[in-house]
């Protein structure tokens, strides 16, 4: 169902590729964790991975070895506090969602996703060597879950933040 929306929003026939997807304002939004936002009135977002995003989310680690769904929480809700103006609400759930399944997706069995996962898939835009497909299948409902977990931690972490600064 996702890669049906994707190539409906985003591709060229059913076809599609990285620049499709960079679609400003598409799927694409200004909070990625690893990509500069578009530059104003740009089609489309830069493509080349910003190496300070990527690093600012590798430190978010609480171990040192990877990215527990927490952690990655705290790196969306990083990010989100870094916008000029927040996302709307379509593009903040493809924003959650894209850490509930880098989540779902390259987890190991202690309930983290190795650092060196996360520098492959969002820093090299590849596959993580020797990953192979989960045991079980991660469809809407699970997603959607997750999601829902990331959604309410952001929205906890935005209160912590404000209470700081107050």
């Amino acid at each position: 169902m996702l890669s049906v929306v994707g190539v409906v929003m985003c591709g060229k026939g059913w076809k599609l590729d990285l620049e499709g997807l960079a679609k400003h304002d598409r799927i694409e939004h200004d909070a990625s964790l690893t990509h500069d936002d578009a530059a104003p009135g740009a089609a489309y977002a830069p493509t080349a991975v910003d190496s300070k995003l990527l690093q600012a989310l590798l430190q978010q680690s609480s171990d040192g070895r990877g990215l527990t769904l927490q952690d990655l929480t705290k790196a969306r809700a990083a990010r989100d506090a870094s916008l000029k103006k927040p996302l709307d609400g379509f593009h903040d759930a493809i924003a959650q969602g894209e850490v509930a399944l880098t989540f779902e997706l390259f987890k190991d069995a202690q309930g983290e996703v190795p650092k060196e996962a996360i520098r492959q898939w969002f820093g090299e835009q590849k596959f993580p060597d020797g990953w192979t497909r989960p045991s079980r299948t991660i469809g809407l409902w699970n997603t959607t879950m997750t999601t829902q977990k990331v959604a309410t931690s952001v929205k906890e972490l935005d209160k912590e933040a404000s209470k700081k600064k107050d």
